[in-house]
């Protein structure tokens, strides 16, 4: 509210919360406005200010934090995540928009796929099942072949239930490696 305030925007300006997912969520939102024509530009993004005590003792109890002060994502020397601060936003508009208005596009979204993990053995352990949802329909809105991919950016908090996970989702979605070495990097 304060930035659409500060901005003097007139559009929808609202929090969404998905703990990790909140970042993509909102620019779920923001792209569904856009094809909705709805709005025709959109701010989107994701802010950590502030942990409280309680997120770390939460994070603690679940063994969830690296003990090493260090994150080490996919590794065998992963221990746990690190908690902190930041703040990204992005301006979307629909390219045709963007193209005619002379911006700088930096990148296309072609499509979102979000899910939950539902029922698993705990309510912050990440299901396979969950996450193959979430790219399977990613890549049907996109239209995009994921034999085409050559790059996945990974969650990879370091966590190594999560980090285990995110690996073995990737052979359900992605065609079969060839040769001795990976042809995709994560």
């Amino acid at each position: 509210g304060r930035v659409a305030n500060k901005l003097d925007l007139n559009g929808p300006a609202y929090t969404v919360d998905a703990a990790c997912a909140s970042t993509l969520l909102a620019v779920d939102h923001a792209v569904n406005a856009l094809r909705s024509r709805e709005c025709d530009a959109m701010l989107a993004g994701g802010v950590q200010v502030s942990t409280p005590g309680m997120v770390h003792q939460a994070f603690c109890y679940l063994d969830a934090l690296s003990r090493e002060g260090r994150i080490a994502p996919f590794s065998a020397e992963a221990s746990g995540t690190l908690l902190g601060q930041g703040c990204g936003v992005v301006v979307l508009k629909r390219r045709e928009d963007a193209e005619r208005d002379g911006n700088r596009i930096y990148a296309c979204i072609k499509g979102v796929g979000m899910s939950s993990d539902g029922r698993g053995s705990g309510l912050l352990a990440p299901r396979k099942e969950g996450q193959e949802l979430s790219l399977q329909r990613a890549y049907s809105s996109s239209q995009v072949d994921p034999g085409t991919v050559n790059l996945i950016e990974a969650h990879g908090t370091g966590i190594p239930l999560g980090d285990a996970t995110e690996i073995k989702t990737l052979p359900s979605c992605f065609p079969p490696r060839e040769g001795a070495k990976p042809t995709v990097a994560v």
